[in-house]
């Protein structure tokens, strides 16, 4: 019995979860603009050329980064070092002015370096998302607090049910502000982003 017991299979090892987050060399370099056309001439009659910019000078990294499912990761530094940057890039969401001139970028073991646009934009906001920490410049004071729930919602769906429609997205929204406290939940909903402050939970 004891020599059966000896050769019996030992069972595989589940492989470790893939980290939230994985960055390895990213580095980010100021955008220059290609000079006229692909051979460097200038037509005043063609329009000008569509191509990638130049990578200028570098302005972050090279920068390697694990986050851990369940850890919470700091960057600290100085004012203008390059910290919303690098979060700005490990959605693809650089502004126009600054390119990522290396590295891998892996989200929950799934690549963004390269990704298609659909997959970007499942990505952004269901398994990753990247928070502003100044309001003034993620919402538009025209709308209410109602329409950018409705707005995101529309861009990042969730399951879409067997008869093909989509979920209701005021359901969704007033679920999510009473997960976070909202007593009021509603009222916020008809709310502008000026009016959102410490109070605003009392309607």
């Amino acid at each position: 019995m004891s020599d059966m017991a000896s050769q019996a299979p030992t069972p595989a090892a589940t492989p470790a979860p893939a980290p939230a987050l994985a960055v390895r060399g990213l580095e980010l370099r100021r955008a220059v603009a290609r000079p006229g056309g692909p051979d460097g001439a200038q037509s005043p009659a063609s329009p000008p050329p569509v191509s990638p910019p130049l990578a200028g000078p570098p302005l972050v990294g090279p920068v390697d980064l694990t986050v851990e499912r369940g850890q919470v990761v700091c960057l600290v530094g100085p004012s203008g070092c390059g910290k919303s940057l690098t979060c700005m890039a490990l959605l693809d969401m650089l502004p126009d002015s600054v390119v990522r001139a290396a590295g891998r970028i892996r989200v929950n073991g799934q690549a963004v370096d390269g990704a298609p646009p659909e997959r970007l934009r499942l990505l952004r906001g269901r398994e990753a998302a990247y928070v502003l920490q100044n309001p003034a410049s993620c919402f538009d004071p025209v709308f209410t607090i109602g329409a950018h729930f409705e707005e995101t919602l529309a861009a990042h769906p969730s399951v879409v049910s067997a008869n093909g429609t989509r979920p209701d997205w005021r359901a969704a929204a007033l679920s999510a502000l009473r997960e976070v406290g909202f007593a009021d939940a509603d009222a916020i909903l008809r709310h502008y982003p000026f009016q959102m402050s410490g109070a605003c939970s009392s309607g």
